[in-house]
């Protein structure tokens, strides 16, 4: 079974107040964002429109902004129909009335152009807390951003694109983030898991970004350090991934079993395929154990 880490520690849990630890991530949302709810500007160039139309001349919103959302429109034949909210500026922890803050709105943004996923941490063991990021691109591709406190934009926002996940039933369309600390992984990480859907022959996948800089006040290095397939089937088939960090050695071992489920309650098993990877500058390359290496722990 995949191991899920929901790792408070990184995570200020008053930057967001809703999301905690762990954030869903949904492109086709079928239900609307609620007002009162935070969110966070995940792309530059963003303006608020005086009207939920595009493209617009409006207020310009500074990627990183922490927003409240004052009010919801629908678009009925838009793929995403909930896809415009007005919001207002505000501080972490404050309390708005949507009421109120209609008078002092800044606009209406597409929902596609901001994240509930967004964390103050410190990815990059500097002792300085960046803003992270993880948003969905209008591609359904999904992007880890990070922002470096006090360096201009061109050397401090770094951005990768983790790509888009798809099985027997199309392109995942909703994920779980979170943050995974160092002391499970060896290195801070940011993890997003791809959930399954729920047909036969769905399976949800799971990669992670790791960043990198050479000190506080310096932009850094944003990189997708693993990625590997989870847990799914197609009755009776089934698969499976256990994934064991080596903090100490700053390793990974990745499992994958699969097998048949047969009637009389038993299964009949594939062989386990077993991959090794060990981290250099960032990335988990892929490598053979060393002869008479200790097993990792499980997560």
């Amino acid at each position: 079974m995949l191991v899920f880490l929901i790792a408070t520690a990184l995570a200020d849990p008053g930057f967001v107040p809703a999301l905690g630890g762990t954030a869903h991530l949904s492109f086709s949302a079928s239900e609307a964002p609620l007002v009162g709810e935070w969110r966070v500007a995940a792309v530059s160039g963003l303006s608020a429109c005086a009207t939920p139309v595009s493209p617009c001349t409006g207020v310009p919103v500074a990627l990183g902004a922490e927003l409240i959302i004052v009010q919801v429109g629908e678009d009925p034949e838009a793929e995403r129909p909930f896809r415009w909210v007005q919001v207002a500026a505000a501080g972490p922890g404050e309390s708005v009335d949507h009421r109120q803050a209609l008078g002092a709105a800044l606009g209406w943004v597409p929902t596609t152009a901001l994240t509930g996923a967004a964390w103050r941490a410190d990815p990059d063991q500097d002792g300085e807390q960046e803003l992270v990021l993880v948003r969905y691109e209008d591609s359904k591709s999904i992007s880890v951003v990070v922002i470096e406190p006090g360096v201009p934009a061109d050397k401090g926002v770094s951005v990768v694109d983790l790509g888009i996940r798809s099985d027997i039933d199309g392109p995942q369309t909703d994920a779980t983030v979170d943050l995974t600390p160092a002391s499970l992984a060896g290195i801070p990480l940011v993890r997003v898991n791809w959930t399954a859907q729920e047909m036969c022959g769905s399976g949800d996948s799971t990669a992670y970004a790791s960043y990198r800089s050479t000190g506080a006040g310096k932009g850094g290095a944003l990189r997708a350090a693993l990625s590997h397939s989870g847990s799914g089937g197609d009755a009776p088939i089934w698969w499976a991934t256990e994934v064991r960090f080596s903090p100490k050695s700053k390793t990974v071992t990745i499992v994958s079993s699969s097998g048949e489920s047969n009637n009389d309650g038993t299964d009949t098993l594939n062989g386990d395929v077993v991959e090794h990877y060990v981290l250099k500058k960032g990335v988990f390359v892929k490598s053979e154990p060393k002869p008479g290496a200790k097993k990792p722990t499980g997560l």
